[in-house]
């Protein structure tokens, strides 16, 4: 997006000038010592505003406020007008010249396009900016006053939005308990094996690197990053379409599908990539099962949060259910081509479902009809059981699955 070119009539100050560093000198917390409650926010570099509370009174940021908090690692860009502490490192202070707005300066942050340098620091970019702003204070307020009219829109839409997802996510948590239902369970390996692709480097090149973002967020790119840097990194070729883990963050639901945006980049020895079989499983298919409670758990059970063999990611049990049903919920529910579509009108009479799946770990045993599963995980191969409804009505109310 182009940014609009400021009126000749505006002033001008590099970013040296325009604001200065407040150094915090009251110490920072410590992101272990974070408590859930307590007597003073703290605030670091990260997504949330408050990243937990503290009760060490000496540690409050005693200099006047507001304040602008900008993650030197992050480039997350806050702004602080209550007593607060600094969390962790890569926190930078900044206060507006007086001849400039505060909130007017942090949405002119929050306006920058800054190159993501990874974990490096991101200051050394700020100090290349130039700053462009109407002399009259009065008219920066008005300016301000336009955006924040127009953000408290878009928090409306984005509030129903949200709303919206989690009801079409209760809806497919649903769809996916009655295509499983009398689903058979088989190994990853026979439903989308490991697929290694390795990536023979060569001198003086660079190779973009592809990520993935935990609790089903999908993936992100990183910069790229050269032969001499690798050391002995192994790194590995990833098409569109792979189903790709994090084995070390498995159990934060570390799962993705790769794609079209993501084609020609890299992943580490750390991701798995599997390539679901023809006409057996669909890669949609197989994510949505990984960001359900039980998907969750099994990741868990393969990763456990170190580095781990990749043979343990073959031996969990996934449900198969009929192809053409694995196909419906992959058009409705697709990640890959990040959108979702409206359920199937043969589906609607039949929601919401009036018995929902829970994780075979966690969950009593339930009466009734049941289908048994093996966990594989289990040393002693304890048989759980679960309650599903017996008919899918995408195939037909009252049709048996296949």
């Amino acid at each position: 997006m182009e940014l609009l070119e400021a009126p000749e009539s505006w002033e001008s100050l590099p970013f040296e000038l325009a604001a200065s560093r407040v150094a915090a000198r009251t110490g920072k917390i410590k992101a272990g010592d974070y408590q859930r409650a307590g007597a003073t926010p703290v605030v670091d570099q990260g997504k949330e505003i408050i990243a937990g509370y503290t009760d060490n009174l000496g540690a409050v940021i005693r200099t006047p406020l507001p304040l602008i908090v900008f993650g030197d690692h992050t480039r997350n860009i806050k702004y602080v007008d209550f007593p607060f502490a600094v969390g962790a490192d890569g926190v930078v202070l900044l206060r507006p010249d007086s001849k400039l707005n505060p909130k007017y300066f942090f949405y002119w942050l929050q306006s920058l396009r800054l190159h993501n340098l990874g974990y490096s620091r991101h200051y050394k970019l700020l100090q290349d900016q130039q700053i462009a702003f109407p002399a009259d204070v009065e008219e920066q307020q008005r300016i301000v006053a336009r955006i924040e009219a127009q953000t408290s829109r878009v928090e409306v839409i984005r509030k129903a939005q949200q709303e919206l997802e989690t009801e079409l996510r209760g809806i497919l948590n649903g769809y996916f308990a009655e295509i499983c239902a009398d689903a058979e369970w088989k190994p990853l390996a026979e439903v989308a094996p490991q697929v290694r692709r390795p990536v023979s480097v060569e001198a003086g090149k660079s190779y973009p690197e592809l990520g993935i973002r935990s609790f089903g967020k999908g993936t992100f790119h990183k910069p790229a990053i050269a032969a001499e840097q690798l050391g002995s990194k192994r790194i590995y070729h990833i098409h569109p379409g792979d189903l790709i883990f994090n084995n070390v963050f498995g159990w934060e639901g570390a799962v993705a599908v790769v794609k079209q945006e993501d084609a020609g980049r890299v992943g580490s020895h750390r991701f798995i990539t599997c390539v679901p079989k023809a006409n057996v499983a669909t890669t949609p298919f197989l994510y949505f099962h990984f960001t359900t409670e039980q998907g969750l758990h099994d990741l868990g059970d393969a990763s456990l949060a170190v580095p781990v063999a990749t043979a343990r990611w073959d031996s969990p049990r996934w449900a198969i259910s009929g192809y053409r049903c694995r196909i419906t919920i992959s058009k409705w529910y697709s990640p890959a081509f990040g959108k979702k579509s409206k359920p199937p009108a043969a589906c609607k009479p039949n929601w919401p479902p009036t018995s929902l799946p829970m994780c075979p770990r966690c969950s009593p045993k339930p009466s009734g009809e049941s289908f048994d599963r093996t966990d594989s995980a289990n040393s002693s191969n304890q048989r759980r059981s679960i309650r599903f409804p017996k008919t899918c009505s995408v195939m037909g109310a009252g049709q048996k699955r296949r």
